[in-house]
Formats: structure tokens, C-alpha cells, sequence
């Protein structure tokens, strides 16, 4: 995604930016008018961080704009930030695009957690609403709870495993904060078991919860990428699963990541750090074609931040599209 951080997973449906947010700085009138005559406009890309209160402002009516544009989208990404003060601004919320969801296919969402942003009936709609038929998902899990769902007192972490999105082939899960209670990975859990269809689960900063070894669950994952700094505790992945990936991103700290390899016979591509008896890849991963290795955890600091310009391009095709 150009103008993005690349720092993230990024689905490769948004490769093409179609607002550059220091244009919308100098002439944001102009977007707002465009946006009210682009009638067939079926891919819309927003990346922004504002500093002034005027930008704040603004940044809604344009959201606003793409909620109620006469197009119905097919492709959303939306990445953005107000100022701190905005948090002191009650009386304003940020606008959803709850309209474009049942016609959207990929869907990427990032924004601060402010009053103002989060929660909104976006995430009420996304959890609620049956057959989206959304396959590709990047999205970034807010703190704090969601009312309009329950009893309110759950938040969106927790309310996953409702969700249903029959045609989801890539999903990608950032959390804020490290899953942090039963009833959070529990959450994540049961989304991923609903979820038969998926082929990519990246869980940056997260873990891959405790999964049965049977046929139902993930028979169809191929490129997986999960893990934390300071993670060094063995961690094997059901037996079943292990066998069909074919693209592993992980970060384990030290031999434990050797254990996560252990049954991944059908291997490809993988990046991996501060292995000492690397020499055991062979064994685990006899079809292993591309392999990034760091040697340090500094050095895997900067490859696990950076992945999009560390991994190969082969590699990046199978995780991004």
C-alpha cells in the first residue's frame, strides 16, 4: 500500500492509493466535491495522522462523505488518527460507513481509540450482520467495550467468535494490547474456528490460541504468521495444521521455534531468528525454498517491523495477494 506504513500487514487489494492525505491537506474541498460525483467508485484508500483541530474536523466530513457517497464500495481502507485534544471534544463523533459493508470484499481498518471513533455501530454491524461477504480483512481490535451487543459489557476482541464471513480468505488481527483474559482468546478462538474458508491468519504482536487437531478447523490455512518479543516457550501447532502450511512468519526467540517447526513437512518459505542448531530445518522442512533468518534479536527487530520490505516477494505474494 503506498503512503502506508509498511510496518504492517497490508492486503495487496489496496496497493493503489487513491487519496494522498497531503493533498487532502492543501485542497480537502476538493476531495469532499469528488466524492459526491465519483458514482462508480468501487475502491477507496484514506491514510492520515491530523495535528490541528481544523484537520480533526475535516477528516469526519470527509468519512462522512464516503458514508453516504451515492458508490457502494468494494475495497475500503481507511487508516487514520486525530489529535490527542480530540478526546475532549464529546459532542463530535467520528461517522461510520456502516453502508458500504455488505457490498465490501476487503476491508482494512485502523483509528485511534478515542470517545469519538470507537465505539461506533461500524463494529455492531460488523459483528451482527450475517453473509458479509468480505474475503480479505485487515483489522485493528480497539480497547474497550461495545454496547448495542449484549449486555455491553463485551468487548470486540471478545465478540469474534460471532462474527460469520463465509468467503474469508485472509485475515489479519492487530491488537493493541496482548490478549489479555480467557474470554478474549476464547473469542479468537471460535472466530477462527468458524472461519473454514480461511488461507491466511497473520496475528502481529499476538499468539495462535489452543486449536483442535481435527478436520474442521483451518483445513484450508496455508501461510500463517503469529508471535511477540520475549517469546522463547515451546509452542507446537496441532499436527494437522502444521502439515499444510507452506508460509510461516513467527517470533520465537530461540530453539523453541524449532518445536513449532517440527511437523511442517510441506514448508516453503519461512523467517525465523536466533536459532543455534538451524541445521535441524532440514529435518523439519525438507521442501524449504526461501528462508530469512536473522541472527540477533536486534536484527529480527527490524525484520519483524519491516516485513513487507524484508520478506521475499514470493513470500509476500502468498501472504498479501
Amino acid at each position: 500500500m503506498q503512503g502506508a506504513n509498511d510496518n504492517r500487514i497490508i492486503p495487496s487489494m489496496f496497493a493503489a492509493l487513491l487519496a494522498d492525505p497531503r493533498e487532502v491537506r492543501n485542497s480537502p474541498h476538493l476531495l469532499l466535491d469528488a466524492l459526491k460525483k465519483l458514482n462508480r467508485l468501487i475502491e477507496f484508500n484514506f491514510d492520515t495522522t491530523v495535528d490541528k483541530l481544523d484537520d480533526d474536523a475535516m477528516l469526519d466530513e470527509i468519512i462522512s462523505a464516503v458514508a453516504t457517497a451515492p458508490f457502494r464500495l468494494q475495497h475500503l481502507s481507511l487508516w487514520y488518527q486525530h489529535i490527542m485534544t480530540h478526546r475532549n471534544l464529546p459532542d463530535r463523533k467520528t461517522p461510520h460507513v456502516t453502508p458500504h459493508l455488505k457490498s465490501l470484499t476487503g476491508l482494512l481498518l485502523e483509528h485511534c481509540d478515542c470517545s469519538n471513533c470507537y465505539p461506533n455501530p461500524f463494529y455492531i454491524a460488523l459483528v451482527s450482520t450475517p453473509n458479509l461477504i468480505l474475503r480479505d480483512v485487515y483489522l485493528n481490535i480497539p480497547r474497550g467495550t461495545i454496547p448495542g451487543i449484549g449486555d455491553g459489557s463485551l468487548e470486540m476482541s471478545e465478540l469474534l467468535g460471532r462474527t460469520h464471513w463465509p468467503q474469508l480468505q485472509r485475515i489479519t488481527l492487530f491488537y493493541k494490547d496482548n490478549l489479555r483474559t480467557e474470554s478474549q482468546i476464547e473469542g479468537l478462538r471460535a472466530f477462527l474456528m468458524h472461519h473454514t474458508t480461511l488461507q491466511v491468519v497473520c496475528l502481529p504482536g499476538g499468539l495462535l490460541p489452543n486449536l483442535p487437531d481435527d478436520a474442521i478447523t483451518l483445513p484450508s490455512l496455508q501461510s500463517l504468521m503469529f508471535g511477540r518479543r520475549g517469546m522463547k516457550e515451546t509452542y507446537r501447532i496441532p499436527q494437522r495444521i502444521a502439515g499444510n502450511i507452506r508460509h510461516f512468519i513467527v517470533r520465537i526467540e530461540g530453539e523453541g521455534m524449532l518445536d513449532a517447526l517440527k511437523d511442517m513437512k510441506e514448508l516453503r518459505s519461512c523467517q525465523i531468528s536466533n536459532v543455534s542448531n538451524i541445521a535441524k530445518l532440514h529435518d523439519f522442512s525438507p521442501f524449504l525454498e526461501r528462508l530469512l533468518y536473522t541472527p540477533s534479536e536486534e536484527s529480527y527487530d527490524r525484520a519483524w517491523n519491516q516485513p513487507l520490505k524484508k520478506i521475499d516477494p514470493e513470500i509476500k505474494k502468498e501472504f498479501y495477494g
